[in-house]
């Protein structure tokens, strides 16, 4: 049976893009205390789905909150080629203090293709048994994170289930929106209990490991406006994905964004 390789198959799914509204600034501007009924589970619902910013250049709304010992951070995603690149590459959050840039913390999560099959056709109606079913694929398949920054942790891969006190929980909604929310110890990058300190964060839209495998031949047109990739199956028939440049730029180069946030 002829597979597809998994960067055409991603992008064959991302061949549309719409543009919305947004009102947020680009980057966050006050600092918040974490809500005390907050739950990690992937839903804005104790910020009644409001964010404080949204970044034009990974499409991505967010919130930054702390308290004395924690620093939290809520993402989402909702335009649908964004949503893709969160699920399929991952998304990688990092903090350090503003004065000390090598104490950084950085989490990765999903690891790439760990989210396989979780992002549907916008088209389908989301019921609430296929919205269950798309969210329990998501927490059955990525179950581990990325960690680097920690003394001591030297593992390629950690348990979202974990001694660090690391929390992070994803979720899409009715809406095709994928939201992420993580919880750091400020005691990592010695912040703890630090009112009125600044840091240092950075959320980026990872790139894939590889662009493609070998049996893939990516070619552009003439006139650079469009990017093929083509690829011969075991049955000898060539298959094409045909995209804008821009849109493959998009999938394939990380994009990220860097800001500072006051301790609360």
């Amino acid at each position: 049976m002829y597979s597809t390789p998994p960067l055409v198959a991603l992008i064959a799914l991302c061949m549309s893009l719409t543009a919305s509204a947004q009102k947020l600034p680009n980057k966050q501007e006050a600092s918040l205390s974490i809500p005390a009924n907050v739950k990690i589970n992937g839903k804005a619902d104790e910020w009644n789905n409001q964010y404080q910013a949204y970044n034009s250049a990974t499409e991505l709304k967010y919130t930054i909150a702390n308290n004395d010992k924690n620093l939290y951070i809520i993402v989402s995603a909702e335009e649908n080629m964004y949503v893709q690149k969160a699920l399929s590459q991952g998304i990688t959050i990092s903090i350090s203090p503003v004065t000390k840039s090598d104490n950084k913390v950085s989490v990765t999560y999903p690891l790439e293709n760990r989210a396989k099959g979780v992002f549907i056709s916008p088209a389908l109606k989301r019921t609430d048994s296929l919205l269950k079913a798309i969210n329990g694929k998501l927490t059955s398949q990525a179950k581990e994170m990325k960690i680097t920054g920690i003394k001591g942790l030297t593992a390629e891969e950690t348990s979202i289930y974990n001694e660090y006190d690391i929390q992070i929980a994803a979720a899409m909604d009715e809406k095709n929106a994928y939201t992420a929310e993580l919880v750091i110890p400020l005691k990592y990058i010695e912040m703890e209990g630090q009112a009125g300190a600044t840091l240092k964060y950075d959320i980026q839209l990872n790139s894939p490991a590889k662009l493609a495998d070998a049996s893939v031949t990516i070619t552009q047109s003439a006139d650079g406006s469009m990017t093929r990739l083509s690829s011969v199956g075991s049955d000898g028939i060539t298959r094409t994905v045909s995209i804008d440049t821009k849109t493959y730029s998009t999938m394939t180069l990380p994009l990220n964004f860097s800001g500072e946030y006051k301790l609360k």
